[in-house]
């Protein structure tokens, strides 16, 4: 579990680097212990925070076409506005993704894995990859 206080990290002036492993709730064909490196920075807002984050890593994943093991390099950058109600929320969703929370913080591994869920792909991106082992 990772938290991070929205208020004391949008007093930084600088990204923040951290290196997580993941091991809860990855898809099904990310390979545990999956190991992302964060940078991210905190921006506040009049009535919601801007986190803006930028994850990188190797990871091992199984082709859910051809069920073969590949590498794949993962890098997915993304600007989440943190509300404190729907109401907020519905205002920024033409411009931000948005999450709801009711308190200062948030769970960075919580919204990696959500994002590998939504962002990773699930086979090959080349699909000669797959015809090769599988013909």
């Amino acid at each position: 579990m990772m938290n991070i206080c929205l208020k004391t990290h949008a007093k930084q002036v600088k990204s923040e680097h951290i290196v997580m492993h993941i091991n809860d709730r990855l898809p099904v064909f990310i390979h545990s212990p999956c190991e992302l490196a964060c940078e991210f920075k905190v921006e506040a807002h009049r009535n919601y925070y801007l986190l803006v984050l930028n994850v990188k890593g190797e990871l091992n994943l199984t082709c859910q076409r051809c069920m073969e093991d590949f590498q794949y390099a993962y890098h997915n950058q993304s600007q989440l506005a943190v509300c404190v109600s729907d109401e907020v929320a519905e205002t920024l969703m033409s411009s931000y993704e948005c999450i709801l929370s009711d308190e200062n913080e948030v769970n960075l591994v919580d919204i990696i894995t959500d994002e590998l869920h939504l962002y990773c792909p699930e086979r090959h991106e080349d699909l000669t990859m797959c015809h090769a082992l599988i013909g």
